[in-house]
């Protein structure tokens, strides 16, 4: 088996939507010189498609990560552009997956420090810092399981089928903390009903959560299910498409009665931005249903998120690639 076939068996097994939800997530091969990394705003499940992934050079993305600003233009030049988490699939063992599985997220995204036996690596916001931290916690020649505050999972394996095995036992061993009413993908097909276009918009109606979510856990749901409240919502496509063009990317909706809308520019976007949004508050609703408290992300950090050129380059992807 090849490389490119090793990657398309990891993007298989872990590109379900309990484990990473819209354009998240990332994973690599290492190929003798070359990384085989996914590239930024394609979905798990297509890493293997031609513009699903990058093919970048070892090297170059090892020097991108010690900080030579040359290697790091050179790589994020890459067609496809690689993932910005590159950086942390530039060390340890051949096969890296980094996922959101919304176990491993009960865990992650609660002020409580549980399985406590994994490194455990305090947010940062993703990118070569993010990287800087987790680079202690990797062993070049053996298995690591590390576990991102306000993240999600990255797993470091010599082979796909360790790193698959790894990435599901911490996912169970995560949700045994936490009493979970409904199956994800239960809540997840409640929130994907009622889709409706307009001209230059895509919105539907979101099921109320038994929680009201007051921030953000992880950092897609800041980019991918932008918070506003307002009085009242009119479900008028015309009002949504102009929030659209002022806005430039996908928002939730409420009002004082309890309304929710997801409104995004294209279907495309709308789906992807609904599996963010439930998981989201199914993960959020699971930590108050177990007696836990919540860790929100830093008011300050929602910004600079969104304003990352990764995520505006994410965000223009789901608009060009729109099935509208």
């Amino acid at each position: 088996m090849n490389g490119l076939q090793e990657l398309q068996q990891l993007g298989l097994a872990l590109g379900g939507d309990a484990w990473v939800q819209g354009p998240g997530g990332n994973l690599s091969i290492k190929a003798g010189d070359r990384l085989l990394v996914k590239a930024s705003g394609v979905r798990l499940r297509d890493v293997a498609a031609p513009s699903g992934h990058a093919n970048v050079e070892l090297k170059m993305a090892e020097l991108a990560l010690a900080g030579d600003a040359g290697a790091d233009k050179a790589l994020f030049a890459a067609a496809p552009r690689p993932s910005l988490e590159t950086y942390f699939h530039a060390m340890g063992p051949r096969v890296v997956a980094h996922t959101h599985p919304v176990g491993v997220l009960l865990a992650a995204c609660t002020q409580e420090v549980l399985l406590a036996d994994l490194p455990y690596v305090p947010y940062q916001r993703p990118g070569r810092d993010l990287a800087l931290a987790v680079q202690p916690h990797v062993a070049a020649a053996q298995s690591s399981v590390i576990l991102l505050q306000s993240h999600g999972l990255l797993v470091y394996a010599q082979s796909v089928e360790e790193a698959v095995a790894l990435s599901f036992a911490v996912d169970v061993r995560a949700r045994e903390h936490f009493q979970i009413e409904i199956p994800f993908e239960d809540y997840l097909a409640a929130y994907m009903s009622n889709a409706h276009d307009s001209d230059t918009c895509s919105y539907r109606a979101l099921p109320v959560p038994k929680h009201t979510v007051r921030g953000y856990l992880f950092p897609d749901v800041a980019v991918f299910g932008t918070q506003i409240h307002v009085a009242a919502i009119a479900d008028d496509g015309a009002g949504f498409s102009r929030l659209m063009r002022d806005l430039g990317r996908p928002a939730v909706l409420s009002d004082d009665a309890g309304a929710r809308f997801l409104v995004a520019r294209t279907r495309s976007e709308l789906d992807q931005a609904t599996e963010v949004v439930a998981a989201h508050d199914w993960v959020y609703n699971a930590i108050l249903n177990s007696g836990r408290s919540a860790r929100f992300l830093p008011s300050s950090e929602i910004e600079k998120i969104v304003t990352l050129p990764s995520e505006q380059y994410r965000l223009a992807l789901t608009q060009r690639t729109s099935s509208c």
